[in-house]
């Protein structure tokens, strides 16, 4: 009798046994079901319980069950049984509809309720080992009929639904088909993949990251697959969720990132610059030696660590919050890029972006998939793009998967768009050919910016394709206008009827602009100018000194007056930087709500934008229906420097479709022009009124100790001036020397500073030294490699591109030289610059003489200035141009 009562009941509890409870409800249940009734399994887990018999003894765990067992036989409403089915867990019966609760008890009328109102009264305060703690748990919901008909299978599915709470970070979990059970043959592929890991069966495809503005592909997202040889190529499904459930996570982690990394290596060496993405679950991110892992892998692959980026879901960061922080910190630390995945679907996205250090947020195919025909959702979405920009980080829009979510994360701002319709996971192979454009190639830029479209002839649809150029609309999946709703059209239609009715001029016009399309040049016309490199056209833009600076009101009154020429409501002068817009002049001064819009398309293009009916035109078509009340008709004119580059464009807008006359758009041409003057007029006052400024502080230095700080001072001056990487100020110790010394110097970060700056020539140098000690007038060299001045170990040391050399002449000899050094290559230099840097060194001579001569008497006896030997230097040094 005792040993068949100790088989069906618990001993510490009282509480009936796993096989006790399947043998006396499985006929009870049957009955139930068949009278029509319900019954609801709650699966229950104390969380801890193993840590606070470690901490308080076991005997104090023991008596942890026993009290939760007595406060379960005691809950309301009461249960059918009860019975624990292992250490810490325990099976709750329980009728559905519960029978009517004391009135004191109140129970929301879902199982969810039922099973909230059940933990309200097993958790809590207890008295344990004499002394007060907080008892917690977790439950997991399964329901009869519905969920199975059987103890046992209602069971396996509570515990399921548990399980899924506990990774979700929930007190409760309710079983549906969506929570999965492990399958037999998720078994067995399990016990085989720790073999295909080291017998070479998984293989790494890669998704492709493009920026959205250029289309460039920048980064790829590494993702494995499993080449199994019964059942062929595996995707992730059908054995991760298996493998996240034991440590052989850990090893495929480590074999994903390591094969991810020899890629990237690879394709470097291949001159392709990409960067690559590997995610991280939870069991690895509490893994003490993640940090040294990656540095190690990064090492023996010869990488950077910014080219790795690592994703990290939210619920990865639940189980060990503290931990997992700890361990961020020393990645991003070492240089490693954070992304948090599939920002958006936890509870906690706002406290871990501010908490954590993240470089990048990537928004959940959901929102993006929502967003397509919700306003609330496109508002979402747009939020956590600026929220994202506010913060400092990169935002990801994943999950595109047709034009239309594409054009629309594009519109909205998103730095790189990630789908299936820009590509799917691909092997290594397949892609390297995608991530290396010729230059110039249209995939370089949208294709919607490099086939605007043109213009509707007489007689012809808005869509119909011009004249000698293919039809794109079929392959670009559809109509540009097929979007717009009937009203929609009706008004695009209107616009098309108002070209219709244009004059004999504006038709000749139209074809002209036809002609241009297909690369024909017009007589006594141009073709469009090729773009010029965007790192030196963003260069060039900040010369100007204009970002970020508030509306002047001569460039204000300008852009009223092309609004008045142009007959249209609104005028704006909007600079396009590298990833986002500015307007410098005109109603809404400041950053422009559009990362991507008419200006930025008319400095991709390369040339002039005129968009009839923005409802019409699938670049604008999605803003245009979000905001009824937003511009139809768009004209950009480009605001070219001398050297071609565009710094963004001259733009006028309309709540009306409508087109321009021939006159009207030469008109905002010559107004272009104009702006251009005012504003190379405007940086050349900014120039003097700095100069001016800092030769009135070097005025103020007379001790011999101030030479380092007059000689820093004038290489800051010179590298504002020049928009350079470097700048030294090499002053010689004697009239006539060869060597020279860095008396002061300036460089932006990551850029090697000055050291020393002469080094013994070799019998090759000497012409270059010679020409050098010769210099009277400023020298610009485009091409630092093919120049005879710098060494060529110094050019390759130091990256040196560009350079220039400033002669400073003193009435004894040579005083010395301000080096100028770019990492980039400079075609050439703007005049204006030249002449400010050159006219500022000449006037900082004086200064920088005059402290020369006292720090070099204090240095040694006062003796008479030596003799002019100007023309006979002596050939025992080389300038190098650091």
């Amino acid at each position: 009798m005792t040993n068949r009562k100790g088989l069906h009941t618990d001993s510490l509890t009282g509480l009936q046994t796993r096989a006790s409870l399947a043998r006396t409800y499985d006929p009870a249940l049957a009955r139930m079901l068949s009278a029509g009734r319900q019954v609801v399994l709650m699966a229950v887990e104390l969380d801890h319980a193993r840590d606070i018999s470690i901490a308080l003894g076991y005997d104090a765990g023991d008596e942890l069950i026993a009290t939760f067992a007595r406060r379960l036989r005691m809950a309301r409403p009461r249960p059918l049984s009860a019975a624990r089915i292992t250490r810490d867990e325990f099976a709750v019966l329980l009728r559905w509809p519960p029978a009517a609760p004391a009135a004191s008890t109140r129970v929301d009328p879902t199982p969810e309720g039922l099973a909230q109102a059940m933990l309200g009264q097993l958790t809590g305060r207890m008295r344990i080992g004499g002394m007060e703690i907080e008892v917690e748990a977790t439950a997991g919901l399964a329901a009869a009929p519905s969920c199975g008909e059987e103890v046992d299978t209602l069971l396996a599915r509570a515990d399921a639904a548990l399980c899924e709470a506990r990774r979700a970070g929930r007190r409760i979990g309710v079983w549906t088909p969506d929570v999965a059970l492990a399958q037999s043959w998720e078994w067995e592929l399990h016990a085989q993949l720790r073999s295909a890991i080291r017998e070479g069966e998984l293989v790494v495809h890669y998704q492709p990251m493009r920026q959205a503005a250029t289309r460039r592909t920048t980064a790829v997202e590494a993702l494995v697959r499993w080449r199994h040889p019964v059942h062929g190529l595996l995707a992730p499904a059908a054995f991760l969720p298996m493998a996240e459930r034991s440590s052989l996570i850990v090893d495929l982690t480590w074999w994903v990132l390591d094969e991810a990394l020899r890629q990237c290596a690879e394709w470097r060496r291949r001159g392709l610059s990409v960067c690559v993405s590997v995610n991280v679950s939870p069991r690895v991110l509490s893994d003490d030696a993640l940090p040294r892992v990656v540095d190690e892998r990064l090492t023996a692959h010869g990488l950077d660590p910014d080219v790795l980026t690592l994703e990290i879901t939210e619920e990865a960061l639940i189980p060990r919050p503290a931990h997992a922080a700890a361990m961020l910190a020393r990645l991003r630390v070492r240089g490693v890029q954070l992304s948090l995945d599939d920002f958006g679907t936890g509870y906690n996205s706002m406290e871990i972006l501010k908490a954590l250090p993240f470089n990048e947020i990537k928004i959940d195919r959901g929102f993006v998939s929502d967003a397509q025909g919700s306003m609330p959702d496109i508002a979402i979405v747009q939020s956590v793009i600026d929220l994202g920009h506010r913060l400092g980080l990169r935002v990801v829009g994943e999950g595109i998967e047709d034009e239309h979510s594409e054009r629309l994360l594009t519109e909205l701002g998103c730095d790189l768009l990630q789908g299936v319709a820009l590509s799917p996971p691909r092997p290594a192979d397949e892609l390297t050919a995608l991530l290396s454009p010729a230059p110039g190639r249209p995939e370089d830029i949208p294709a919607y910016v490099a086939h605007p479209p043109r213009a509707a002839g007489p007689g012809e649809s808005p869509d119909a394709p011009a004249a000698g150029r293919p039809d794109t609309s079929a392959a670009d999946g559809a109509n540009p206008a097929s979007g717009a709703n009937p009203a929609e059209r009706a008004d695009a239609a209107d616009g098309a009827n108002a070209a219709e009715r244009a004059d004999a001029a504006e038709r000749a016009d139209a074809a002209e602009r036809a002609d241009a399309a297909r690369g024909a040049v017009p007589e006594g016309g141009r073709r469009a100018p090729e773009p010029p490199d965007e790192t030196d056209r963003c260069a060039a833009l900040r010369t100007y000194r204009i970002l970020d600076e508030p509306a002047e009101p001569a460039l204000d009154s300008l852009t009223t007056l092309a609004a008045q020429l142009a007959d249209c409501a609104r005028g704006r002068l909007v600079l396009v930087d590298a990833d986002r817009e500015w307007c410098a002049a005109g109603a809404g001064a400041g950053e422009s709500a559009a990362r991507v819009g008419a200006a930025s398309h008319a400095v991709g293009a390369g040339d002039d934008l005129e968009v009839p009916d923005a409802v019409a035109d699938p670049r604008f078509a999605a803003a245009s229906r979000r905001d009824p009340a937003r511009a139809r008709f768009l004209c950009a004119v480009p605001l070219r420097t001398r050297g071609g580059n565009a710094l963004g464009a001259l733009c006028v807008q309309d709540p009306r479709p409508r087109r321009l006359t021939a006159g009207q758009r030469a008109g905002l041409h010559a107004l272009a022009a104009h702006t251009m003057h005012l504003l190379d007029a405007r940086r050349e006052r900014l120039m003097g009124e700095e100069t001016t400024a800092a030769l009135r502080d070097l005025d103020q230095f007379w001790r011999p100790q101030d030479l380092p700080t007059a000689a820093s001072l004038t290489a800051d001056v010179v590298r504002s001036l020049t928009g350079a990487d470097a700048v030294g100020v090499m002053l010689a110790d004697l009239p006539g020397a060869a060597v020279f010394h860095a008396a002061g110097s300036s460089h932006t970060d990551g850029t090697e500073p000055f050291t020393r700056v002469g080094i013994p020539l070799t019998a090759d140098e000497h012409t270059g030294l010679r020409m050098l000690a010769r210099l009277r007038d400023p020298m610009f060299i485009p091409n630092a490699a093919e120049s005879s001045l710098i060494p060529a170990e110094n050019v390759r040391q130091l990256n040196i591109r560009s350079a220039l050399v400033l002669p400073l002449p003193d009435v004894g000899g040579r005083l010395g030289l301000i080096t100028v050094r770019w990492t980039r290559p400079m075609g050439a230099l703007d005049p204006p610059i030249l002449r400010s840097a050159t006219l500022f060194a000449a006037a900082a001579r004086y200064t920088l003489l005059r402290l020369h001569r006292l720090h070099t008497q204090r240095a040694h006896d006062p003796s008479p200035e030596p003799p002019d030997t100007s023309d006979h230097h002596s050939a025992n040094g080389h300038v190098d141009v650091r």
